[in-house]
């Protein structure tokens, strides 16, 4: 859990060592069994030492603390949704390119959720696809079983109208102007 923890922090490759910084990333990604082990062990006993909230900008913390659009926790599970009306996901972090909003979000569900089930769901204009060898792009300090289970907790992709209708709630409110969505709100008297 730590290690996932190690990947949700931010990453500014000017430290106050610049040289030790890209040196220990690049052990840490690209290195050798035995450079990547022991980048591992430094990253995992420094995030111990100083914990997530205090490695603001250390040669071991890769991304800033992520927000959701919804979040919902109960003693058993963990919900992570991202709702994307106007704009796509992210297609990649500041630290890693190849690591997109969904691979992220995923990572950062697995860790709020602590050991108890979880899952993302995306909800869309349309219907998003996404294959698994993609968002493992992003993972490549995850072993392949870690990936693999991690995966299994993408809940797939909804639309804006599946979603409305599931609820309950009229398609005019997915008006683009809020005052107007909650004027149906209103006169559908759902609020």
């Amino acid at each position: 859990m730590a290690l996932l923890a190690l990947t949700k922090l931010i990453v500014h490759l000017q430290n106050e060592n610049p040289g030790l910084n890209i040196k220990e990333r690049r052990e840490l990604l690209d290195g050798s069994l035995d450079e990547v082990k022991r980048g591992r062990r430094n990253a995992l006993a420094e995030l111990d030492r100083f914990g997530a909230k205090n490695s603001f900008r250390k040669w071991w913390a890769f991304e800033g603390f992520s927000s959701a659009d919804c979040f919902l926790e109960t003693d058993d599970m963990v919900l992570l949704i991202e709702g994307k009306r106007n704009d796509n996901l992210a297609p990649a972090t500041r630290w890693y390119p190849k690591c997109n909003q969904l691979a992220r979000n995923l990572e950062v569900a697995e860790c709020h959720a602590n050991g108890k089930q979880f899952g993302v769901l995306l909800i869309n204009e349309d219907v998003f696809e996404v294959s698994q060898r993609e968002i493992e792009k992003g993972w490549p300090y995850l072993d392949l079983k870690h990936r693999d289970d991690l995966w299994t907790h993408y809940l797939g992709s909804l639309t804006w109208p599946v979603v409305c209708s599931a609820a309950g709630l009229p398609q005019s409110v997915l008006e683009p102007d809020v005052d107007k969505a909650m004027m149906h709100l209103r006169d559908g008297r759902l609020i």
